[in-house]
């Protein structure tokens, strides 16, 4: 009877584990939405800095959730205006993912690779124009170059990814906006932005000297050809893109007569 009695026992302090351990949905989506309030948090800095380091919002920018944004910063700030600023935030951030909150910590990290661009005005109508001669030029110079395709093939992927942090925003919805209406990317696109800061000096080089001419390259190109007797240029191979031309020039080696 008694071990008849302790097995009982077991049974229901074993039933009473399983009822407390099992998580209800409720709780599932509180630690979910905490979780969700730790990521922004830990952001709030980065976001903060990126906006003053880039200099993003115009100086008279009086914007109200900026001033929230800092004011969590503060040590002194009440546990009433982090709950209210939080729920702000919440909807402000709701269509940006734990990507886009990489890219503007990448984007910090990285100043130097963004700032360049922005010196150069790279996103103004002439910037745009002046970015893709000088990468069409720089990919028919360069596809024999393995270490510079590298470098350029990511500065062709962060030069996308570097807008929003170049270009000046109204207001901070806006700034966020354009950050979320970014292409989607894989989170690995983030270490071109590294690559470009690691080797700014030589980004900054092609970008200082004189423009390179079609003919130079024409030169270089039939150079290669006359030594090898073949060359293939892939039109969108250094944008890691399918080529919908290939084009392929090959010479034959005719045999003199005796």
């Amino acid at each position: 009877k008694r071990s008849s009695e302790e097995g009982t026992k077991r049974k229901r302090s074993t039933i009473v584990i399983r009822t407390t351990i099992d998580p209800t949905e409720k709780e599932i989506e509180q630690v979910c939405e905490w979780l969700q309030i730790y990521q922004y948090y830990s952001h709030v800095n980065i976001i903060i800095n990126c906006i003053e380091t880039f200099d993003i919002l115009p100086i008279d920018n009086d914007d109200e959730l900026i001033g929230r944004l800092k004011r969590l910063r503060d040590e002194n700030c009440s546990l009433k205006e982090i709950t209210q600023t939080y729920e702000i935030v919440k909807r402000q951030f709701q269509n940006l993912s734990s990507q886009h909150l990489q890219l503007i910590k990448t984007a910090l990290e990285c100043s130097n690779a963004v700032l360049m661009m922005k010196k150069y005005d790279l996103y103004s109508p002439h910037g745009r124009r002046r970015f893709q001669e000088l990468r069409d030029n720089l990919t028919t110079q360069f596809q024999f170059q393995e270490r510079n395709n590298m470098i350029l093939n990511s500065w062709i992927i962060a030069y996308a990814l570097c807008e929003p942090f170049v270009l000046k925003a109204n207001n901070f919805d806006e700034f966020l906006n354009r950050i979320a209406g970014l292409s989607k990317f894989e989170e690995n696109s983030l270490n071109h932005i590294q690559i470009v800061n690691e080797n700014v000096q030589i980004v900054n080089m092609w970008l200082s000297a004189e423009e390179t001419t079609v003919l130079d390259n024409a030169l270089l190109t039939m150079e290669h050809l006359y030594k090898t007797g073949k060359v293939q240029i892939r039109l969108r191979h250094l944008m890691n893109e399918q080529s919908y031309f290939e084009i392929i020039y090959s010479i034959d080696k005719l045999g003199t007569e005796q």
